[in-house]
């Protein structure tokens, strides 16, 4: 992992560290999680519009929200999961940098998570053995992972 602004220590709480993609952001449900909130670099350029941008901006100037990119081997290792997972040919560059960045922090934290609305990118995260919050269709339920 590089470009990390926050170290990587666990939350303490047993909460799950909750790597958000692109749609968990601009719902502003991150707003009113009570853990440690991770995304990947390039979901900062997928938030385009004013108001979302506020958000954005005020969970990084208050320290809730750590901006990572994840490294070459966190990639392959996402490619090679989406690919198992069956939905390879669905995901985003941006949706793969989600999930390395969640299969690197599960490497040293004891509870990863990926917060999204994406089918394909909640069925790679769940069949790596990561959990899955649903943020705006809850009544798709919350995934979980084998692990």
């Amino acid at each position: 992992m590089r470009g990390s602004t926050r170290g990587s220590s666990p939350t303490g709480s047993g909460a799950p560290v909750i790597v958000l993609d692109t749609g968990a952001l601009l719902t502003w449900a991150a707003l009113s999680m009570n853990a440690k909130l991770v995304t990947a670099k390039g979901v900062l350029d997928e938030v385009r519009d004013e108001r979302s941008r506020m958000g954005l901006d005020f969970l990084l100037s208050s320290g809730k929200l750590e901006v990572v990119e994840p490294g070459g081997e966190g990639l392959k290792a996402a490619l090679r999961v989406a690919r198992r997972a069956g939905v390879a040919g669905r995901l985003s560059r941006v949706d793969l940098e989600v999930l390395a960045v969640a299969l690197e922090l599960a490497e040293g934290e004891a509870r990863v998570a990926v917060a999204t609305d994406d089918n394909a990118l909640a069925r790679a995260a769940s069949s790596a053995g990561l959990e899955v919050y649903r943020i705006r269709y809850r009544g798709a339920g919350r995934l979980r992972g084998k692990g």
